[in-house]
């Protein structure tokens, strides 16, 4: 479909039934903060035939935004207790 939707060739080709997605782009997050708290490992690791459809070699645009935007939450989560904290001389 990506291929087909970027105005790129697609190959002719079988279907392929073996192949699962992880379509989520927080799934491996997700899966390792229910793994950490569970005391397992995650169910999802990487197996052989799954693939994330946000992360691709031929073209990683996507998942460079989405890791910049990921930081961005990231940042704003880590930082919401200092910023909850009221300055000294402030007025409430």
């Amino acid at each position: 479909m990506y291929l087909d939707l970027t105005g790129r060739h697609v190959p002719d080709g079988t279907q392929v039934h073996d192949r699962g997605f992880i379509v989520g782009n927080l799934d491996a997050v997700s899966a390792t903060v229910t793994a950490w708290r569970e005391r397992r490992l995650p169910a999802a690791l990487p197996r052989r035939n799954l693939e994330r459809a946000w992360l691709s070699r031929d073209d990683p645009v996507p998942a460079i935004a989405e890791a910049v935007r990921f930081s961005g939450t990231v940042a704003r989560r880590l930082t919401k207790p200092l910023r909850a904290v009221p300055r000294k001389g402030a007025a409430p």
